[in-house]
């Protein structure tokens, strides 16, 4: 019987705050860049998940999802 210790977690997190959020315009494939809160909150995530190790992430390739992990998450 497998134990507890063999339990994967998962972590899901959504993007930061753009103007279209704001607008209340729906985003969908939209290419839609960070706003300056959403940047902050990007900032902010990073720092809560610095020194976490992950054995895989899977993102969006839109700028909005991308930008935390790049911007020091992940990096």
């Amino acid at each position: 019987m497998m134990g507890f210790k063999s339990m994967r977690q998962i972590l899901l997190a959504r993007h930061g705050e753009t103007d279209w959020n704001c607008a209340h315009r729906m985003q969908g494939h939209a290419d839609v860049p960070l706003n300056e809160t959403g940047r902050a909150q990007a900032k902010a995530a990073g720092a809560r998940l610095a020194g976490l190790a992950f054995g895989a992430v899977y993102a969006s390739p839109l700028q909005r999802a991308r930008h935390g992990w790049i911007s020091g998450t992940l990096s």
